[in-house]
């Protein structure tokens, strides 16, 4: 057994060839199959099945474990297939009631669990004696690539997943969610419209983290807001539109809608205000009417005030009075400030005599800021 555990393929040849046999015990029942099995020692393996029978195969030692269940159980494993074509049963399980599959999924070797669904392909998906399968073992033992092989077997994951929710366990239920290749979990939470789960997720997920999986990889890349607006899940669009990552809010999709936008072209005009209201406050938005020391100036900054504030209630809008040495070249500016920065961005200016642009052509400017480049509006 030493010899076998150890690797040690010329020592354990010399033993067998004086007659040591291959079937003594150590005291926890482990024989000299086992443990070259376990320890990735094919060549030893190869070295005890040339004098061993089929009985060797089912032999256990005190947990129920075969030389296969040892095996498959170690990332190190070796000779799993030699062992299934000299009469290992994959079907049989030990004393917790795991198969080989249940052991190669708690210790992440993917190879094994290939292998042995060719053999065994219905005990995938069989619990052990605490309800416990395959793919949740890999789950909940942080395997991803073997609960991906289990899952490309063609084992069902929305089950488990559910399970591993209801337990709270999140670690895993995230492995599984990106092993199913489908989206982040918040997508998954949100397709069964699981309110305290989303909230959960997004209180207990990274900032990082949220931004990258709040939009789509690929397809129409739309957010999570603009999935919960298409799906009629309005419940969820103002837990949403506080609590994901500013840059969401105003992120379009391939229509070139933002979710404001979306909610409109649904003829959610309630969310579409809502929305507005949670990007402006959230990003800080403000409006700057920059103005010549003229009362005509002055009177059309406050009129585009007035109506501004009219549109957009919550939206920070202040004018000021150039000093007379700047408003010889510029009579009126308009400038907008997203976020926190203190980069200003111009949205029109006057300057020279040229007309500034008409309080319609510059609402409309900003909306499609709000809205996205693909709204239709009269």
């Amino acid at each position: 057994v030493a010899a076998a555990s150890s690797g040690e393929r010329a020592l354990l040849e010399l033993l067998l060839e004086k007659q040591a046999s291959p079937y003594e015990l150590e005291a926890d029942g482990t024989t000299a199959l086992m443990a070259a099995a376990e320890s990735g020692a094919s060549e030893c393996v190869a070295a005890v099945l040339s004098v061993t029978s089929g009985s060797n195969m089912q032999a256990v030692d005190k947990q129920g474990r075969t030389a296969l269940m040892r095996a498959a159980g170690s990332p190190a494993g070796a000779g799993i297939e030699a062992l299934l074509k000299a009469g290992s049963v994959a079907y049989q399980q030990d004393n917790d009631g795991c198969t080989a599959i249940a052991h190669a999924a708690c210790s992440g070797n993917a190879f094994a669990i290939r292998i042995l669904h060719e053999y065994a392909p219905q005990a995938i998906k069989l619990p052990n004696k605490k309800g416990e399968t395959p793919l949740r073992l890999a789950a909940t033992n942080a395997h991803f690539h073997a609960a991906k092989g289990i899952i490309r077997c063609g084992v069902p994951h929305e089950a488990t997943l559910l399970d591993l929710l209801k337990d709270g366990n999140l670690p895993a239920s995230r492995l599984l969610a990106r092993a199913s290749g489908r989206e982040s979990l918040l997508w998954q939470a949100l397709e069964h419209g699981s309110a305290p789960l989303l909230d959960h997720l997004l209180n207990e997920t990274a900032r990082e983290e949220l931004l990258t999986d709040s939009v789509e990889r690929s397809g129409a890349r739309r957010s999570l807001l603009h999935v919960a607006i298409e799906s009629n899940r309005k419940e969820h669009v103002v837990p949403l539109a506080e609590k994901l990552p500013e840059e969401v809010l105003l992120h379009a999709n391939d229509a070139g809608l933002t979710p404001i936008g979306a909610a409109i072209c649904s003829g959610d005009e309630d969310i579409a205000e809502e929305l507005e209201q949670q990007t402006l406050r959230r990003l800080h938005v403000v409006l700057e009417l920059m103005h010549a020391n003229t009362t005509e100036h002055q009177d059309r900054a406050e009129e585009a005030a007035e109506k501004l504030r009219l549109i957009w209630p919550t939206l920070l809008v202040r004018t000021f009075t150039r000093e007379r040495s700047c408003a010889r070249f510029l009579e009126m500016l308009w400038v907008e400030r997203w976020g926190n920065s203190h980069r200003s961005m111009i949205l029109a200016s006057q300057a020279h005599g040229a007309p500034l642009p008409t309080l319609d052509a510059l609402i409309s400017a900003f909306r499609a800021k709000m809205e996205g480049s693909g709204i239709l509006r009269p």
